[in-house]
């Protein structure tokens, strides 16, 4: 039975928190099960609505939830009610949709979410982005049927799911799969040099401090051959669209880029952090990279996805607390200078991520169902 038959006219329920972590790989799911013919919904929150412009809103349906892990007292004791009136709220959403499958991919909207699915009998599935797995998902990966990972190597996974445990690497939207080449080709001008800055969902502040004093110190005959594209906080895009242009440096500066895939794939250097999202995404293109991973990120997940990606040879890793101007100025010269090391990372990239892909993800999750 193909995919197409398998599914159609099914209803299937996807689930994600509002950080574009979260929401990135859901939609791609979504992509996937839509072309197959399914009826989707999708379960999320408040903070998701910038991610959503590339779904039927329709279709989504916002669920009360919080978390047990913010320090605030108040959050804490609002938790279990939240949680409770999430519950509600999905066992009456469920009910009338009575989908075939739940799948959730993080967040503490997955809370309530697949509780109430457990209590309809209803088979779930979760996807961990990340090399760590997060709360959310540690905390419900015992109502889950099939938790599906996109790192062979995921830690803080017990040792009594195992016979669960898929790896279907992490999905990836239409927006991005355009962008890779089949025949890859990492043949850029050797003059012009374009910077592509992400940090994530919410933008790095760090980023918007340090890049303009580092590209200040590289020679003007280069600096009037890079372009940077970037993405910012919204009260710092005129500031750094005017400090770019005072060193002769063209900018593209926004808080969100739609097309992503188009930036990544026009760029000679990716300046990220170190978001699951991020990294499959600049791999799968064959980008180059130097990461900064997030110190503060919950269970260090992004310094452990970032050494991952260092271990394989596909980037460049900078800790945050020795990021300077001076060091990543002296790192982009010597990149502009000897294109072979960016190469070298491209192409590296470029190999490895094909692994992550020889099918998608419902096409692996098809043959875990029959």
């Amino acid at each position: 039975m193909n995919i197409k038959n398998k599914f159609l006219s099914q209803n299937i329920v996807l689930i994600a928190g509002g950080s574009g972590g979260h929401v990135h790989p859901a939609i791609s799911v979504y992509e996937q099960f839509k072309d197959a013919g399914a009826n989707v919904s999708f379960f999320t929150d408040s903070r998701a609505e910038e991610f959503l412009n590339e779904i039927d809103t329709k279709t989504v349906y916002r669920i009360n939830s919080s978390t047990p892990f913010r320090r605030s007292l108040i959050s804490k004791l609002f938790f279990p009610f939240l949680v409770i009136l999430g519950v509600i709220q999905s066992l009456v959403i469920l009910s009338k949709i009575s989908p075939k499958i739940v799948i959730a991919f993080g967040g503490y909207t997955a809370f309530p979410s697949c509780i109430a699915a457990r209590l309809l009998g209803l088979p779930i599935i979760i996807h961990e982005q990340n090399i760590v797995m997060g709360r959310a998902n540690r905390v419900i990966a015992n109502l889950a049927s099939v938790i599906a990972l996109s790192f062979e190597e995921t830690h803080k996974v017990s040792h009594k799911y195992k016979k669960k445990i898929i790896h279907t690497g992490l999905p990836m939207r239409k927006s991005i799969l355009r962008y890779r080449t089949k025949n890859f080709n990492y043949a850029h001008n050797n003059k012009e040099f374009n910077i592509l800055v992400i940090g994530g969902s919410q933008s790095a502040g760090i980023f918007t401090s340090i890049i303009p004093k580092s590209l200040s110190q590289l020679p003007i005959d280069i600096r009037e051959n890079i372009t940077v594209t970037q993405n910012a906080h919204k009260h710092d895009i005129e500031t750094l669209t005017n400090e770019y242009s005072n060193l002769n440096i063209k900018s593209n500066i926004s808080m969100f880029f739609k097309n992503i895939g188009y930036h990544i794939k026009s760029s000679d250097l990716v300046i990220t952090r170190a978001g699951a999202n991020s990294l499959f995404e600049v791999s799968y293109i064959g980008r180059p990279s130097i990461l900064v991973p997030l110190p503060k990120s919950l269970d260090a997940d992004q310094y452990y996805n970032a050494t991952y990606f260092k271990d394989k040879g596909s980037c460049f890793v900078i800790d945050e607390g020795e990021l300077t101007s001076d060091i990543l100025s002296r790192k982009l010269f010597e990149l502009y200078i000897n294109r072979d090391d960016l190469h070298k990372l491209a192409y590296t990239a470029y190999d490895f991520s094909s692994k992550f892909h020889e099918k998608n993800f419902i096409e692996i999750l098809q043959e875990v169902l029959e």
